[in-house]
């Protein structure tokens, strides 16, 4: 998903504006200075929309969150909060009753971050954080987000001889239904440290 980085746009403008003063003294004939005050005044202002809509007005009152989307800035779903996490993993695997043998829990806590979403979490024996991420509404479901998170997961104890589990890197899909907000289901993968993938199913907590 394609984002703009407003930041990176406003420190442009405010160089350029300084090039067209610069420009402008050699040149006082041409008329652009004020021209490019307005082009400042403008990414300032965009700047400053998308930090408030980020920050604070993502998820206010759906009318002021109406506008903002209007304006062209990005929909959330709201999956901010502490989940709890039942995980089914293919480290063990009964394939002839087709059932999982190596199942957990863990708490996941989704915190908002400008652009997306912050995922991080525990489960019995490693601590997991989310490096990037991806979410879009599903276009044969309106009702339905696609959430998507790469993640580092590190263990606990790093006796590797001892515990047989070590650092990783992963990914994870999961559904969000606006009509069943406090549950998502999906599925993750493991690199080829781990080699597992599995199925997740999170409950709100709060």
């Amino acid at each position: 998903m394609t984002k703009l980085n407003l930041k990176k746009i406003v420190s442009i403008s405010v160089l350029l504006t300084f090039a067209f003063y610069a420009i402008s003294n050699q040149f006082p004939n041409l008329d652009f200075w004020k021209y490019s005050i307005v082009s400042a005044v403008i990414f300032l202002i965009l700047y400053l929309l998308n930090y408030l809509y980020e920050n604070y007005f993502w998820n206010k009152h759906w009318i002021i969150k109406k506008i903002f989307i209007l304006l062209g800035f990005q929909e959330y779903p709201n999956i901010v909060g502490k989940w709890e996490m039942d995980y089914f993993s293919s480290y063990k695997y009964d394939w002839e009753k087709s059932k999982y043998i190596t199942t957990g829990k863990g708490d996941v806590i989704i915190k908002k971050i400008e652009g997306g979403f912050l995922y991080s979490g525990k489960f019995g024996e490693s601590e997991f954080k989310s490096s990037s991420n991806y979410f879009e509404r599903n276009k044969d479901d309106q009702q339905e987000w696609i959430l998507g998170y790469k993640y580092t997961n590190n263990p606990n104890e790093t006796n590797v001889s001892e515990t047989g589990f070590v650092g990783h890197c992963g990914f994870s899909i999961l559904n969000f239904d606006q009509e069943k907000p406090k549950e998502m289901t999906g599925f993750y993968g493991n690199d080829e440290n781990r080699k597992t993938r599995g199925k997740m199913v999170l409950k709100k907590k709060k």
